[in-house]
């Protein structure tokens, strides 16, 4: 069953889509296809857009971005590193508010602009998030017939006050899997879909 990056886990009635709903499930990953999968190299590149010189993402690990990320794809991004720096901006929203990166990364992605929402709300309303990110750990075809891939991914804790004085909540992170659809944006893409896997 797929729910849309917004659905809640009734335990924690928190519409932080990737933050909240890493600490929701223990569903075991499933092993669809590898992370060889043609499907997830690189696009070749489109003349109608300039060439970014941004340095190209090497790693797959979400980490504490110093700065914020560029909204230019890195030359030669593969699908899989767009996904890697789509949450180290989701990671950068829920840690400083600003939402602007992260939207930039979809198009029509309802539960990315509901996550985005909750996370302006929480700001505009003196609250705080502090999100520990996480680790893609596998990312492989799922759908090619719609341009879906299913990304596991293992994220940290997460540290919550939804508006100023409210007491500071924290949810446990953990592993869970998305579908994630894409649509091919000049070198890179962009997210129209965050589904995630249910039992």
């Amino acid at each position: 069953m797929r729910q849309p990056l917004r659905a809640l886990c009734a335990a924690t009635a928190l519409g932080l889509g990737l933050t909240a709903l890493a600490a929701c499930s223990d569903d075991p990953d499933p092993r669809i296809g590898g992370d060889d999968d043609p499907s997830t190299e690189a696009a070749p590149p489109d003349s109608s857009e300039p060439a970014t010189t941004a340095p190209a993402t090497d790693g797959t690990t979400a980490t504490e971005p110093t700065e914020p990320p560029s909204s230019e794809a890195p030359e030669g991004e593969t699908k899989r590193q767009f996904v890697v720096r789509w949450l180290e901006e989701s990671q950068r929203m829920q840690n400083t508010g600003d939402t602007e990166g992260f939207l930039a990364l979809s198009r029509d992605c309802q539960s990315c602009e509901t996550l985005a929402q909750t996370v302006s709300d929480y700001y505009s309303a003196g609250g705080t998030i502090s999100w520990d990110g996480g680790e893609l750990l596998r990312f492989t075809s799922y759908d090619p017939t719609r341009n879906e891939f299913l990304a596991v991914y293992e994220s940290g804790d997460t540290r919550y006050r939804e508006r100023k004085g409210s007491p500071l909540r924290e949810l446990s992170g953990g592993r869970q899997r998305y579908v994630i659809q894409f649509e091919r944006k000049g070198d890179s893409w962009l997210i129209l879909a965050a589904d995630r896997l249910v039992d």
